[in-house]
């Protein structure tokens, strides 16, 4: 995430925080962090760790710097409504950041026996590269299984940037 300019003191929502683990480190890093985490039963564990884990969307407000899921959108009713919901918390020129399981073709096709053992078992939804680009219509945008902060660093911000996604990690940068 720094390589895509999270700084301390930005403002950060972790969408999806489960029990507050990455909230906690992104706080130890000097993140102003805001949690949203569905489930009261692990959000309630997160508070126990000095994390601050809202459990209503309309609480969290608005304005991020950046909005951040990880292994979350696989699992939501509606990931389009859902990654709708995060480009309208993000301010202009922020970011909505995921970490997914990969539902590509070129994933499938690469490692069919990992994506059928995967998918509908595990993972309800398997988003694809297809997925987000047309989610993300007209913003700028990074699709790659490479995370590396290498090869995160040198995506422009600007431009609709498709890279390798054969890879098992799926990851995507919406900006606004």
């Amino acid at each position: 995430l720094q390589a895509l300019g999270l700084k301390p003191g930005a403002r950060l929502l972790d969408y999806g925080a489960n029990w507050g683990y990455m909230s906690w480190q992104f706080q130890r890093a000097g993140v102003d962090v805001t949690a949203f985490e569905i489930s009261k039963p692990r959000a309630a564990f997160g508070r126990e760790l000095g994390v601050t884990i809202h459990t209503s969307l309309e609480e969290v407000g608005g304005g991020f710097d950046m909005v951040y899921s990880c292994h979350v959108l696989e699992h939501v009713p509606d990931p389009a409504e859902s990654l709708r919901q995060q480009l309208a918390l993000v301010r202009p020129g922020g970011l909505v950041v995921a970490h997914t399981p990969n539902g590509s073709q070129t994933h499938r096709e690469k490692h069919p026996d990992v994506f059928h053992r995967t998918w509908g078992r595990v993972h309800p939804v398997l988003l694809t590269d297809q997925f987000v680009s047309h989610a993300a219509g007209e913003h700028p945008f990074l699709i790659t299984s490479d995370d590396a902060p290498e090869s995160v660093r040198t995506w422009d911000q600007q431009s609709q940037d498709l890279r390798d996604t054969s890879g098992e990690g799926f990851f995507f940068a919406i900006r606004r």
